[in-house]
C-alpha cells in the first residue's frame, strides 16, 4: 500500500525530489508534467554527487505562469547526502553561505535563468535548507532590482525559537522587546559607519515580496511568525523598525513577506516541518502580508 501511495502524486507529493537516484525516472515525469513543466536540467553537488534542485520549463505560454521554477530540496538523512547538507546548513547559519559551492552553483543557475528569461519569468523555491538557498539568491538579485517571485516552505529562522518555547503571549512580548532594545542600545554604542548603506539595502529589499510557509509547531521556522508580529507591535507601541534592527545582512530576516501558517492539527514536530503538510487535506490555514513602510518615520 505505501508503495502504491509513492507513486501517487494526490498522496506523496514529489517523493522524486527526495530521491536522488531516481530524480528523473519511471514515476518521476507525470508529477511535473501534471502541472505542463518540463525538466530543464537537474542541479548536483559537486561534492556528495547529490541533487539538490532542479530548473523546470513551464512548456504552455500564460500570462500568469513563469516560464522557469527553481526549485531546492531540504536536508537528506542519508549518508550519501547528509554531510554536506548539514555542512551548508552551518554555513548559512554562521552567515557564511558564498563558501558553499553547492550555494554557488545554485546562483549561477538562478542568474543564467534569469539572463535567459528575464526577472518577471522566473519562479524560485525552497524547502527547509532548499528554503534558505532560494531565500539568499532571491535577496541578492533583489538588492539589484530584480525581484523574482518566491515560495519558501518551512524556512530556518536563525535564532531562539521564542515563538515555539514561550506559550504565554505577554511574556513572549516583553522579551522580544527587550532583546530589540538591548540590540539597538549596542547598535548606538557602537556608532557604526556603515549604517546608512545598511538602511539603504534594506529599502532596497523591501520591495521584495517573499511567499513563506510556516507552521507553529515546527521550532525550526515558527519564529518567522513572532518576528513579523514583533515589527506590528513595536509600531504600535510607538517603538520603530530601528530598535528590531534594520541590517539586511542577517540572512533569514526580511523585511516583507507574505506569511502564511498551517494552523491544521500536526501529530509531530517532524511532521510540522515535513513539505507534504502543505498539500494534505483538511488544511486550515492563514495568510497575511507584512510590508515594511519605507514612508513611515522610524526613527
Amino acid at each position: 500500500m505505501a508503495s502504491l501511495e509513492n507513486q501517487n502524486f494526490d498522496v506523496s507529493g514529489p517523493v522524486h525530489l527526495l530521491n536522488s537516484l531516481d530524480c528523473i525516472g519511471t514515476y518521476a515525469p507525470p508529477w511535473w508534467e501534471r502541472f505542463h513543466f518540463r525538466l530543464n536540467r537537474v542541479l548536483v553537488d559537486d561534492n556528495d554527487s547529490s541533487i539538490f534542485g532542479a530548473i523546470y520549463e513551464f512548456k504552455d505560454a500564460h500570462q500568469y505562469a513563469p516560464k522557469y521554477v527553481i526549485a531546492f530540496r531540504g536536508t537528506i538523512k542519508r549518508f550519501q547526502t547528509l554531510f554536506q547538507d548539514m555542512k551548508l546548513n552551518f554555513k548559512f547559519v554562521y552567515g557564511h553561505p558564498a563558501e558553499s559551492p553547492r550555494f554557488n552553483k545554485a546562483y549561477e543557475a538562478v542568474l543564467n535563468t534569469v539572463d535567459l528569461a528575464g526577472a518577471a519569468n522566473v519562479w524560485l523555491a525552497g524547502h527547509s535548507l532548499g528554503a534558505s538557498i532560494a531565500m539568499l539568491a532571491g535577496r541578492e538579485l533583489a538588492k539589484s532590482g530584480s525581484y523574482l517571485e518566491t515560495y519558501l516552505f518551512s524556512p530556518p529562522f536563525n535564532s531562539v525559537p521564542i515563538e515555539n518555547l514561550i506559550k504565554n503571549q505577554t511574556l513572549k512580548h516583553v522579551v522580544r522587546i527587550w532583546a530589540s532594545l538591548m540590540k539597538a542600545g549596542i547598535a548606538t554604542i557602537m556608532n557604526r559607519p556603515s549604517e546608512d548603506l545598511e538602511e539603504d539595502a534594506f529599502i532596497m529589499l523591501s520591495k521584495w515580496k517573499s511567499n513563506m510557509f510556516v507552521n507553529p509547531n515546527d521550532p525550526i521556522c515558527s519564529e518567522y511568525i513572532g518576528y513579523f508580529q514583533h515589527r506590528v507591535n513595536m509600531d504600535e507601541i510607538g517603538l520603530s523598525s530601528r530598535a528590531i534592527g534594520r541590517e539586511s545582512e542577517p540572512l533569514h530576516l526580511l523585511p516583507t513577506a507574505n506569511l502564511t501558517v498551517n494552523n491544521s492539527l500536526t501529530e509531530s514536530v517532524k511532521k510540522a516541518h515535513k513539505i507534504h503538510q502543505w498539500w494534505q487535506e483538511p488544511f486550515e490555514g492563514s495568510t497575511q502580508l507584512y510590508r515594511f513602510d519605507t514612508d513611515y518615520p522610524h526613527y
